[in-house]
C-alpha cells in the first residue's frame, strides 16, 4: 500500500515537472466514417419511392469520411486528464485527485489557468455523456465534484482579476468590500 502511494507521487511529480505553464491546448483528431447509405426501396412500392427521393436527411448525407476534432480547455495538467477521461478506472478516487492535484497546481500562479473551469466543466460533461455502468456507480458524485470545482475556479479568477483591477488604479481604495460607484 505504502509503495503504491510513493509510486503514484512520484509519477505526480514527475509529470508536474514535464508541465509548461504556457497556453496549449490538446487537439485529438479521430475520423469516423457516415455509414449511411440508402434504404432498399421495393419495386413494387411506388409510394415509398417518391417519399424517398424526398427525404432531406438522405439529401445531406455523404459518404465520405469525416474529420472531427475535440478541443480540451484549461491548464496542461487539465488538457492531459481529458485526454485520458476514457480510460479512468475510477471515476470517484480519479477525480478527487485530479481536484487536489489542479488545486496546489491553480494555488502556485491562479492567472495562468483562464479556461480551467471550462475543463473541468467539460470534464463533468463527458462523465455525464458516458453510459452507465456498475463499476462506475460514483460518476454522479464525480460530476458533482467537477462542476463545484468549475464553480470554485471561476470565482477564485473573478476575485483575482477584481484585485488586479483595483491594484491597477491607485486613486480607489483597497478594500475588496466596498462598493466603488461613480460620483454623480
Amino acid at each position: 500500500m505504502i509503495d503504491q502511494l510513493v509510486h503514484s507521487e512520484m509519477d505526480l511529480c514527475e509529470m508536474l515537472n514535464m508541465m509548461k505553464l504556457a497556453e496549449q491546448q490538446y487537439v485529438v483528431k479521430s475520423t469516423q466514417r457516415d455509414q449511411t447509405t440508402s434504404p432498399q426501396v421495393d419495386n413494387g412500392d411506388t409510394a415509398m419511392t417518391d417519399d424517398h427521393q424526398s427525404d432531406t436527411a438522405s439529401e445531406y448525407s455523404t459518404s465520405s469520411s469525416q474529420s472531427t476534432t475535440v478541443e480540451f480547455f484549461g491548464c496542461a495538467f487539465l488538457q492531459a486528464v481529458q485526454a485520458q477521461m476514457d480510460t479512468f478506472p475510477d471515476s470517484g478516487s480519479q477525480c478527487l485527485e485530479t481536484i487536489f492535484a489542479h488545486r496546489e497546481i491553480f494555488m502556485s500562479l491562479p492567472t495562468a489557468h483562464p479556461q480551467c473551469s471550462r475543463g473541468f466543466s467539460d470534464m463533468a460533461y463527458t462523465l455525464e455523456q458516458q453510459a452507465w455502468k456498475e463499476e462506475r456507480a460514483a460518476d454522479n458524485v464525480a460530476v458533482a465534484a467537477f462542476r463545484h470545482e468549475a464553480w470554485s475556479i471561476a470565482a477564485s479568477l473573478r476575485d483575482v482579476s477584481s484585485q488586479q483591477l483595483l491594484q491597477g488604479n491607485k486613486t480607489r481604495p483597497q478594500s475588496g468590500s466596498v462598493c466603488h460607484m461613480a460620483p454623480m
